[in-house]
């Protein structure tokens, strides 16, 4: 009877509630107290998505609920390709030019017969070989044998910029301002050799160029000093400061031997009644320590000796070489 009764009540209370066929309305009771109602869920009726044909005839699939994005199709452009221009040629001179009078672009100077009857002159990228400044060689004789200046004259003007930009003459360039000024200070350019020899500087002063010289010798080694290695250098520049100019000169001392010594090689046969005031080792010193103290005693006493020479002691006169600098103009304008 019970079961009953607890049937018919449940079927009065469906009876009562109307469900609505769009939502499902959820409104529980607490069990005790006031009765709350809770927030209504409702659930939205789903849309019935009908599928496109396609032009094909067949059916398009069912959507899955992912919309493709879509794709671009890329659009591929051929550059032109830009031709690069080949690097402009710098203009380089060669030529032989007659003396005594010598004139060239600019630069006029007078070329004593002794010293050589004619110059190859050359233009081209000075020691700064990132820049476009052509610097001026003039080789004394009738072309460029590309010897060292103690074997072949050589007198270089250069444009000073690129001199002071490149980082091999920089500090050169400050010390010969400095001997400019105050000859007993710095030290003389080597550019690129080791100085073996040289006399105490001197400063010049010409109409057309200031600058230093002394009596030099270079070798990548040691060795006692020679005529063969031994020459003339200055350095100096224009008044202006826009023209480094460099001469140099092989020169002949009465006091020196002809030939370099190097060590492994062999002394003189005789140096009697060959005026030499310095005379050398009987023999060469057989350790390289030996030698490197020999050559270097002997070429420190070689410079004071040079040093107290006359100029007339030397072949050619080192006044004809300092008559050229007294000639030299540079005025590239004209």
């Amino acid at each position: 009877m019970r079961y009953l009764i607890f049937l018919f009540m449940g079927y009065i209370l469906l009876a009562g509630c109307t469900v609505p066929t769009d939502r499902v309305t959820v409104n529980p009771t607490r069990a005790a107290g006031t009765q709350t109602p809770l927030p209504v869920l409702t659930l939205m009726p789903t849309e019935t998505v009908t599928p496109i044909p396609s032009s094909t005839g067949k059916p398009s699939p069912e959507p899955t609920g992912i919309t493709a994005v879509p794709t671009a199709t890329p659009s591929v452009t051929r550059a032109t390709p830009t031709a690069v221009p080949s690097p402009t040629p710098i203009p380089t001179t060669n030529a032989t030019l007659a003396g005594p009078q010598v004139s060239f672009q600019g630069i006029h100077f007078t070329l004593v017969p002794t010293l050589a009857q004619s110059v190859f002159v050359k233009t081209g990228p000075g020691y700064n070989q990132a820049s476009t400044a052509l610097s001026t060689y003039f080789y004394f004789g009738e072309d460029d044998k590309n010897l060292p200046c103690s074997q072949q004259g050589q007198l270089e003007i250069h444009p000073m910029e690129p001199l002071i930009n490149w980082a091999g003459a920089g500090p050169d360039i400050q010390s010969i301002q400095e001997h400019i000024n105050d000859p007993l200070t710095g030290s003389f350019p080597s550019w690129g050799a080791a100085v073996l020899l040289q006399t105490p500087t001197q400063r010049q002063a010409f109409p057309g160029v200031t600058g230093i010289q002394a009596l030099v010798m270079w070798a990548q080694d040691a060795a006692f000093a020679s005529n063969s290695l031994l020459a003339y250098d200055f350095h100096g520049m224009t008044a202006d400061e826009l023209y480094y100019v460099r001469f140099c000169y092989p020169l002949d001392a009465p006091i020196l031997p002809e030939d370099i010594i190097v060590f492994g090689g062999q002394m003189p046969d005789s140096q009697e009644g060959d005026g030499h005031v310095l005379l050398l080792p009987t023999a060469v010193p057989e350790t390289w320590e030996d030698f490197f103290a020999a050559a270097k005693a002997y070429n420190e006493q070689a410079a004071i000796e040079l040093a107290n020479l006359p100029s007339s002691s030397f072949s050619p006169n080192l006044m004809l070489l300092e008559s050229l600098l007294a000639s030299l103009q540079i005025n590239p304008a004209n």
